[in-house]
């Protein structure tokens, strides 16, 4: 008898958590993103593609003006004619700002592409040449 309400109560915990997670997950999609932080709709993709004559870098950013450079990437080398292809979480105040220089190790100026406050329906082509003054 004490082993019948015991594997009662421990199904009941586990059917309340299975409808607990799946109420979550459709909130979070009403709003536009899933739980799983690796699930794809969470993010934008983007074809960075340089349309210069010459090689150019580009380095996602920690901040909106990117003032600092994220830690946990490189420059990218976009050769010309070529494209790199991001993803990028996006969201109210959430920003995908891209760095793009001509030389990061002389340290030349840098221009900047930002845009992530919303959900891109498609992957989003981006030429290189849009970048604006940070």
């Amino acid at each position: 008898m004490r082993r019948n309400k015991a594997l009662t109560a421990l199904l009941a915990t586990g059917a309340l958590g299975a409808t607990l997670l799946s109420g979550l997950e459709a909130a979070a999609e009403r709003g536009g993103h899933s739980l799983d932080p690796t699930d794809s709709m969470n993010y934008n993709g983007y074809s960075l593609r340089n349309d210069s004559p010459a090689a150019l870098y580009v380095h996602l950013c920690s901040d909106l003006g990117c003032a600092r450079l994220d830690s946990h990437f490189d420059w990218i080398t976009v050769r010309p004619g070529k494209a790199t292809a991001e993803q990028v979480y996006w969201g109210p105040g959430e920003s995908a700002g891209y760095a793009v220089t001509s030389d990061p190790a002389a340290g030349s100026a840098r221009r900047c592409l930002v845009d992530a406050a919303a959900k891109a329906s498609a992957p989003v082509d981006v030429p290189l040449s849009s970048a604006t003054p940070c």
